[in-house]
């Protein structure tokens, strides 16, 4: 009769490769490179309607210019512009060609067209102006 030590060590020395195999592939390699369409230039697409004043162009989803890095970063937004942006996103769906406008994509549009309007100093200077008053005695320090 076999020990129990005996069927563990042979269970150890058995190869724990599969059996099993790759098939192969059902269809060749493309022989012929595929041509990529080329980008629509910003200048060829139509302006948003000015009714909304709060969704951006359907060209809010032009990639960063090449070479640059992106960043990853969190930002908080409120009901109204969270929906906003879901609003600049279903019409960017609705486009031809279709643009895959997402909240990064819109938020970059925003920001890089801010900084070209304000300066620093006046951002900061809107920004308290539509800031709420601040009366409480803040938080507590340990």
């Amino acid at each position: 009769m076999a020990d129990g030590l005996d069927s563990l060590t042979a269970m150890r020395s058995k190869s724990t490769t599969s059996r099993r195999t790759i098939p192969p592939p059902r269809h060749q390699p493309r022989r012929t490179p595929v041509d990529m369409p080329a980008a629509p230039s910003p200048a060829t697409t139509s302006e948003p309607p000015k009714a909304q004043p709060a969704a951006p162009a359907p060209t809010a989803a032009t990639p960063p210019a090449s070479g640059t890095d992106l960043t990853k970063v969190s930002i908080y937004l409120d009901d109204t512009t969270d929906a906003s942006l879901e609003t600049v996103r279903a019409a960017a769906r609705a486009t031809k060609p279709r643009v895959d406008a997402t909240r990064s994509a819109v938020v970059r549009l925003a920001l890089n067209r801010l900084a070209e309007q304000l300066t620093p100093a006046e951002i900061v200077a809107e920004l308290q102006r539509s800031a709420a008053a601040h009366n409480g005695p803040g938080r507590k320090r340990a």
